[in-house]
């Protein structure tokens, strides 16, 4: 299902992108705490920022082997090409791996480290 899993670390992260809608959702768990944590996704050739928006698809879902993802934001692209993915406050993002109040109070979230972001085509 995923077309690009990515770090939320890693620095100058680079994908190709056709024309399309896109989802982003954040992988490692189903709750997810924002916090300062933002993204940016920039036309790698004409420097033009993508605007996006909350995912419609406020539920959750799998990915892969069986990793645990939330729907977090959607957005279009117009001309495909290559876009630039950037993390701003990576830190900040909290992701719990259950909905449940008493289990993330128990186990608490998953380590930073392991949080990543798929782009997934729409369809």
């Amino acid at each position: 299902m995923s077309d690009h899993l990515l770090s939320i670390h890693s620095k100058n992260q680079k994908v190709i992108l056709s024309a399309g809608g896109y989802y982003m959702l954040i992988v490692g768990g189903f709750t997810i705490e924002e916090n300062i944590f933002s993204v940016s996704i920039i036309n790698v050739s004409s420097q033009k920022k993508i605007n996006f928006g909350r995912s419609k698809r406020p539920w959750n879902t799998t990915i892969g082997w069986r990793m645990k993802a939330k729907y977090f934001y959607y957005f279009d692209i117009e001309q495909a090409g290559e876009y630039e993915v950037k993390f701003h406050n990576p830190e900040s993002l909290v992701v719990y791996k259950s909905q449940l109040w008493s289990m993330r109070k128990l186990f608490g979230p998953i380590h930073n480290s392991d949080i990543k972001l798929a782009i997934v085509k729409n369809g």
